[in-house]
């Protein structure tokens, strides 16, 4: 039955809240859940913005976070090798100042173009890896996929910073 008086209303929830906390804390975590699900963008706008204004809380979080979970890199980066390549090789580029780049799927689909076999002459040797035409760090290198090419490790090795474009021989 609903009070008349909204102090005693507001006493009552007071008390239900202190003698049921785990049961609040389970209603705000689903409803927090339904709106974070309802609200994709509205959360990640959230999330920047409380990066943007505290830099060191959210470094320290992390921080704390990779100690508990030590393993979480080397294990991510070994299901998702692709993926950190396309990362490790767009980190590269933006630090040379060359700009560009590509997502695992664009790589996935040029090395499919091209049989998922190395284009360099042999012999081969190793898995394929991502071999930029134009070197990064020389004048009109980008990581864009139209600059790459499907390379196994000893030709990319063998071809070093030289601009040699194998797909058009």
């Amino acid at each position: 039955m609903p009070y008349k008086d909204p102090e005693k209303a507001k006493e009552r929830l007071r008390r239900y809240r202190a003698a049921h906390p785990e049961k609040i804390r389970a209603i705000a975590r689903k409803a927090g859940r339904k709106y974070r699900a309802a609200n994709p963008e509205k959360v990640r706008e959230a999330n920047r913005k409380y990066a943007a204004t505290h830099p060191e809380r959210v470094r320290k979080k992390y921080a704390d976070w990779l100690s508990a979970n030590p393993d979480y890199h080397r294990e991510w980066s070994a299901t998702n090798r692709d993926k950190e390549c396309a990362s490790s090789n767009r980190r590269r580029s933006l630090k040379a100042g060359d700009g560009g780049s590509y997502t695992a799927e664009e790589w996935l689909a040029l090395c499919a173009q091209y049989d998922n076999q190395c284009i360099g002459p042999g012999p081969h040797g190793g898995k394929l890896t991502v071999d930029h035409v134009i070197p990064v760090g020389q004048p009109g290198s980008t990581s864009n996929i139209d600059n790459l090419q499907p390379l196994c490790k000893s030709c990319n090795v063998r071809k070093g910073t030289k601009t040699i474009d194998y797909r058009s021989v």
